[in-house]
Formats: structure tokens, C-alpha cells, sequence
């Protein structure tokens, strides 16, 4: 997979997850993605069904409002993503009441490839 064929994908997933589509959202995760949200209980998580538990537990409990790239960094298979995303906090994040508080935080994903 080519840099433009990686970025083209990882688009089309931060298009979905700023959706809230979680169908979308995994539809470009392979089948054996290693997906770790770091500080998440129970990350890492293995396979697209755990991804999809992340996600669905995610979106009913926050509300993206901006999803930024910070940088962008590919060579061979190989990403480096850096991201500043805004949301509302409308449930519980990280075991904490949001009573629908405004927060941003950053998003850092590496590694080979994840994506079909």
C-alpha cells in the first residue's frame, strides 16, 4: 500500500468516526487490528468486534465536535498520525462524569498498516 492509498483510508475512518458511523468507522480495519487506546480500560483490544465495543461505548458517550490532524508522517507501510480532537462529554470518559463538558485532547496513532 502506497502513502496516497494509506492516507485515502485513514480519511475515510476520521470521516466516520467524526460521525459517530462505527460501521464505517471499522470498515477499513483488517481482522486482527491491534486497536489501543491508551489510558482506556481494557486496551489494548484485538479484532474488529472489540474495536467496535471501543467505538459504541465511545459515541454514546461523546460527541466530536472537531477532529484535526496535527501531523502526518508516512514511510514504507508505516504512519504516524497526531491528532487534536474536540468533543462534549455527554456520558462518562475515562471513569469521570462529563456533565457535558467541552475537552479537547490529542490523538497519536503509529505502527504498520492496520487498514485493509
Amino acid at each position: 500500500m502506497d502513502a496516497s492509498e494509506m492516507q485515502a483510508i485513514v480519511s475515510a475512518h476520521l470521516k466516520a468516526e467524526g460521525l459517530g458511523d462505527i460501521d464505517g468507522t471499522i470498515a477499513v480495519y483488517t481482522d486482527d487490528i491491534e486497536h489501543d487506546a491508551v489510558g482506556f480500560p481494557g486496551s489494548p483490544r484485538h479484532g474488529k468486534a472489540a474495536a467496535r465495543e471501543f467505538y459504541e461505548h465511545l459515541t454514546a458517550n461523546l460527541r466530536a465536535e472537531e477532529e484535526v490532524v496535527l501531523h502526518r508522517y508516512v514511510t514504507g507501510d508505516a504512519m504516524v498520525l497526531e491528532q487534536l480532537m474536540t468533543a462534549t462529554i455527554i456520558g462518562s470518559m475515562l471513569g469521570l462524569p462529563g456533565n457535558g463538558r467541552r475537552i479537547s485532547f490529542r490523538i497519536f496513532g503509529h505502527g504498520n498498516s492496520p487498514y485493509k
